[in-house]
């Protein structure tokens, strides 16, 4: 089948760095003191890039895990505050 060919390299496709580096910057953006016209470029690309990666795993794989906020290994696996299923 052409489903992983499409995608590029496979093995990255395994990888949820991006999109939890997506929610790392989701966490914190509040924080900064700037106003928002600074930064509100760069919130419109984090939601792009997300949507993106997860279509890429939706793509491939089929039902994928949602994740709302960023995987931290203290966090136990498959609680529903933390993940989602899309479908």
């Amino acid at each position: 089948m052409e489903r992983y060919q499409s995608t590029g390299n496979f093995y990255r496709q395994l990888d949820w760095t991006r999109i939890r580096s997506v929610n790392v910057f989701f966490e914190n953006y509040q924080k900064c003191k700037d106003p928002v016209q600074k930064y509100q470029q760069f919130l419109g690309e984090a939601h792009f890039f997300k949507a993106w990666y997860y279509f890429e795993k939706v793509r491939t794989y089929g039902d994928v895990p949602w994740y709302t906020s960023p995987f931290r290994w203290t966090t136990p696996r498959y609680t529903k505050s933390a993940i989602r299923v899309c479908r």
